[in-house]
C-alpha cells in the first residue's frame, strides 16, 4: 500500500526552499502560468502549515539565488495558497511586515531587495 504524502511536511519544505515547487504535485498542488501570470490549483486542506519568519527567512536565501520566474513561483505559491498556508506567524513577526511585502514583490517583479536578503540572514543567525 503506498504511503500518503505528508502534506505539512512537503509543504513546510518548499517554503523553506528545501523541496522543489514541483514536489507539491505529490500533494495536489498544480502551479501553472497562464498569460505572463501564475494559476494555482489545489484541493482543500485539512492541514495548515504556520511558518515562522526563520522558515520564511530560509526560503528567500535560497530563491534569490534562482531564476527570476522560479522566484516569482515559489512567492506566488507562499502568498496564494491559503489552504494549506496559515501566515499568521509571520506577521505578528517584528519584521514580518518586511517579509510580506518582499513576497508580494518577488510574486510580481522576481526580485528581492539586499536589504530584505541581509535581513533574512539576520533572522537565520539568530534562530539557528
Amino acid at each position: 500500500m503506498k504511503e500518503k504524502p505528508d502534506i505539512a511536511a512537503i509543504t513546510l519544505g518548499v517554503i523553506r526552499g528545501e523541496l522543489a515547487l514541483s514536489t507539491l504535485t505529490q500533494i495536489g498542488i498544480e502551479i501553472s502560468r497562464e498569460d505572463g501570470s501564475y494559476k494555482l490549483e489545489s484541493g482543500n486542506f485539512d492541514v495548515a502549515v504556520t511558518p515562522t519568519a526563520f522558515d520564511l527567512a530560509l526560503g528567500i536565501i535560497r530563491y534569490t539565488s534562482r531564476k527570476k520566474d522560479e522566484l516569482r513561483k515559489w512567492a506566488f505559491f507562499v502568498l496564494g495558497e491559503c489552504g494549506a498556508i496559515d501566515l499568521s506567524k509571520i506577521e505578528s513577526h517584528p519584521e514580518g511586515e518586511v517579509l510580506i511585502d518582499a513576497l508580494w514583490e518577488a510574486s510580481f517583479e522576481g526580485t528581492i531587495k539586499r536589504e530584505v536578503i541581509a535581513l533574512a540572514e539576520k533572522i537565520k543567525l539568530a534562530q539557528g
